[in-house]
């Protein structure tokens, strides 16, 4: 090429890089100079060139990356957040439909903190994950996560926690493995150890719950944490037997409760805590037999959670409170005798939550509300003698319970579920004259229950549902005139009452059991209980104001009995 050329090569290069109001200066630029800088202009187009590919390179290998979900969404772009946003919520949905039992709010908050963090760690273990979760293999997804946090030793105790949040309420044996890892490596965690306690209360590990009861107890550092570590060693308590103590801390955390909300007033959480606190504490004042102090609690958390759903009618976690309210609400008029009541309460509480399925058809939580619902307003339709509605319900319950307990082997509560449900089923057959399906399911659900108790020992609760089942068993052999398997059942039942009662003598719940159990065997001849027994026992009761009404009637049949 001549020189001339070159430099009129050079000089048309530079007009199709440089800014249009610097043409007339590039055109009195000397063909000598251009011709100089040729070979450094040269290099200069050859390195925007190359950059220019390498990044329309890099955005191609970006593009591909996120369509075959390498690489997570660009969060500094509106259409990164926007993607994030939607892989969120199709994990937490995919989660959501595994669940086999309800949430708290605490464990719905960790989850979804749980689930922002995953989906937004740029580490391939995370976008395995979240490929795994939103494919619906949540199994797959918790395996590789756990792999991770095996691997890891920095941060190890975050990354155990995020495990355990997304576990829970999924796969009740792996979450509590996760929260125990937690523990170990950080025991001052705060809502670790809430975590933990709730698990390991979950999988029958009293002694070990109400440890981390008091560990959270001790981490607590603001009123609301003190709040819910008072509340949950009050569930402990309960689960143990200890009325009393359960009582007792319920009371502290319904303080701390009260002020949160006095403190807040606009605060939807404070107002919703409080209703929780009160709905707690009126849980322990049926059990300990102060039914107008329970009545009077439940009616101010119903209140509470109708005020806050009005505020906001499209929230259903405060739908389902007000349903689960209305349910506690139920229970209390039961014991109290007035079934009308009851029913308008259970009939209102399963409207709420069928209109929470119609709109979310997939929760599992909201199947098992309306099977809570649904069993209430059975046991209604029982005492109302409407036995063929009660047995549809309870065979629909049950149905739903093992399916949850099938998803969750792990889980001691749903597994519990089963065998309250068989014993309703068991309760309605026997009413209904079939002795031969109501023994069979009294007999499937001891069977359950005693392996409950076996797993944990220390457990009241557990123990306490032994005995019931071995008192309807008893019932339904002694109506077979079985009266030796009928004796063994009742006498096996009664000494796991009378040590109950023996140990929390405050309890009225474990009066009201033994003198059930008596019943039973004063209607059996020479069995060595007789009649004026059970009317000294019931009178006591009426003394000291622990006998429900519903159950004065039997008080005056046992005086009637006894010839007196």
């Amino acid at each position: 090429m001549r020189a001339d050329g070159i430099a009129e090569w050079v000089r048309g290069r530079l007009l199709d890089l440089l800014p249009g109001w610097l043409d007339p200066y590039v055109a009195q630029i000397p063909d000598w100079l251009l011709i100089v800088a040729a070979p450094t202009i040269v290099l200069a187009l050859l390195l925007l060139a190359l950059r220019w590919g390498h990044g329309l390179w890099d955005a191609g290998h970006r593009a591909i990356d996120f369509i075959l979900g390498k690489r997570k969404p660009e969060p500094a772009t509106a259409e990164g957040q926007a993607a994030i946003k939607r892989l969120i919520e199709d994990v937490l949905a995919k989660l959501q439909d595994a669940e086999g039992r309800p949430l708290s709010a605490d464990a719905e908050a960790a989850r979804e903190s749980a689930v922002s963090g995953l989906v937004t760690e740029d580490s391939e273990p995370a976008r395995e994950a979240v490929r795994d979760f939103t494919a619906g293999d949540l199994r797959e997804g918790l395996d590789v996560l756990e792999r991770q946090a095996r691997g890891e030793q920095a941060q190890a105790a975050g990354t155990w926690r995020r495990l355990g949040a997304l576990a829970t309420g999924v796969d009740t044996t792996r979450a509590l493995a996760a929260y125990e890892q937690a523990f170990r490596l950080e025991p001052t965690d705060f809502w670790t150890c809430v975590f933990l306690a709730r698990l390991r209360a979950e999988a029958g590990n009293l002694r070990g719950a109400h440890d981390a009861a008091r560990a959270a107890a001790a981490a607590a550092s603001t009123e609301r944490e003190r709040a819910v570590a008072d509340s949950e060693l009050g569930d402990v308590l309960v689960v143990g037997g200890d009325l009393a103590g359960a009582k007792d801390a319920y009371e502290e955390s319904l303080a701390l409760a009260e002020r949160l909300a006095a403190d807040n007033p606009g605060s939807a959480e404070a107002q919703c805590f409080l209703s929780v606190s009160l709905n707690k504490l009126g849980d322990v004042l049926v059990r300990s037999g102060d039914l107008a102090g329970a009545k009077a609690r439940y009616e101010a958390g119903l209140a509470l959670m109708e005020h806050l759903a009005a505020d906001s009618p499209g929230n259903a976690e405060t739908r389902r409170d007000v349903s689960m309210s209305l349910i506690n609400l139920g229970d209390v008029l039961v014991k109290g005798g007035d079934l009308a009541g009851a029913k308008a309460a259970f009939e209102e509480s399963l409207a709420v939550a069928e209109r929470l399925v119609a709109d979310n058809p997939g929760s599992a939580e909201a199947r098992r509300d309306v099977s809570v619902s649904l069993e209430r307003l059975g046991d209604v339709l029982v005492a109302g003698g409407d036995l063929a509605g009660a047995k549809a319900a309870y065979e629909e319950i049950l149905a739903v319970a093992k399916r949850l307990a099938a998803d969750d082997p792990g889980s001691a509560l749903v597994r519990r579920d089963v065998s309250v449900s068989l014993n309703k089923l068991g309760d309605v057959l026997f009413q209904d004259g079939d002795l031969a399906g109501a023994k069979d399911a009294y007999e499937e659900s001891l069977a359950l229950r005693k392996r409950l108790a076996a797993d944990n020992p220390g457990s009241a609760e557990a123990r306490r549902d032994v005995s019931v089942c071995l008192k309807r068993l008893g019932d339904v052999l002694h109506e077979g005139r079985d009266l030796t398997g009928a004796k063994d059942a009742y006498e096996e039942s009664l000494a796991l009452r009378e040590r109950l009662a023996a140990d929390n003598p405050g309890s009225a719940e474990a009066r009201r059991d033994v003198l059930a159990s008596l019943w039973g065997l004063a209607e059996i001849e020479r069995s060595g209980v007789t009649w004026a027994a059970v009317a000294e026992r019931l009178e006591a009761m009426q003394a000291d104001g622990t006998l429900f009404p519903a159950d004065e009637r039997f008080l005056a049949i046992a005086r009637e009995r006894s010839g007196r």
